[in-house]
């Protein structure tokens, strides 16, 4: 009797199957890699059963805290965005919810930024600095159960943080309200310009000045110099890039208190670029 061959079909069926598997592997590998170089005490606790895992291994420092709680932040702070701008429909509002829930307050990040702008100014006068102020201490933000973080909220966070720039979350929202700050500008220059040509001859019209950008915009310009003043500000503290990172956290804690315009979206997404390029957010992970 002949011997049976399996079906062409299967093979090949059960040969996607295994290659599906073995990129879902590598690509598990790969995640768990990144997360574990970004916080080293989850390192330590999948290193192996023979690892000695002790009790501050499963704690966070008040400014990994911090960390977890800013990033929870972004994350409902964009996800709300694309919710409300009718991005990714399917995912964004319940993300958006997810993240807001656990999340503090945006005056916190603007409280951090403010903090870190001013140690930086210390630093740059020779003067001794002040302990870094951590958010929660005596804030109802200490509510948040995003401020009794541990690594798995880290690792939350790490992950969302992937999947959300995996779908473009944040590119697509800062662009669309770009857009709109920019027509919006267009607009009111256009009418402007009318009314200016009408009443040159009137004192009592003045030439229009600064033309408002809509509060939505505004919100996402303050929301960005503040996390650049805080991102390039602890990045100076920490000696990273220090000529580059000092004078970047010296620019965007300048701008903080300044009339927005419509060429910060621009500086704003060039100044992101540059963090990306000079891997400020690894090297601020290695620096702990």
């Amino acid at each position: 009797m002949g011997s049976i061959r399996p079906s062409p079909v299967k093979a090949i069926s059960a040969s996607q199957e295994a290659s599906q598997l073995r990129c879902q592997v590598a690509s598990l590998s790969h995640e768990l890699e990144v997360t574990t170089q970004r916080c080293p005490y989850l390192g330590r606790l999948v290193s192996g059963p023979e690892a000695a895992v002790t009790a501050e291994d499963l704690l966070l420092t008040d400014e990994e805290v911090q960390e977890a709680a800013l990033r929870a932040l972004w994350l409902g702070h964009y996800w709300g965005l694309a919710s409300n701008l009718g991005i990714l429909p399917e995912v964004s509002k319940a993300q958006a919810e997810r993240w807001q829930s656990v999340s503090p307050s945006v005056d916190v990040l603007h409280a951090a930024a403010s903090d870190v702008a001013r140690r930086v100014r210390e630093l740059s006068q020779g003067l001794p600095g002040a302990p870094m102020m951590v958010i929660g201490n005596e804030r109802e933000e200490a509510t948040h159960s995003i401020l009794r973080a541990c690594v798995a909220d880290v690792v939350e966070c790490e992950r969302a943080l992937r999947r959300a720039d995996a779908l473009g979350v944040v590119t697509s929202s800062r662009t669309c309200l770009a857009l709109l700050a920019q027509e919006s500008t267009l607009c009111s220059g256009a009418v402007d310009a009318v009314k200016t040509l009408d009443d040159l001859d009137d004192p009592a019209h003045p030439v229009p000045g600064r033309v408002p950008l809509p509060e939505k915009c505004l919100d996402e310009l303050a929301f960005c110099v503040s996390w650049l003043t805080y991102v390039w500000g602890r990045a100076a503290l920490a000696g990273i890039q220090p000529q580059v990172s000092q004078q970047q956290a010296e620019q965007w804690a300048f701008r903080m208190d300044k009339p927005a315009s419509v060429r910060d979206f621009a500086d704003i997404e060039q100044a992101f670029h540059e963090l990306e390029l000079l891997g400020i957010d690894e090297l601020l992970w290695t620096e702990r």
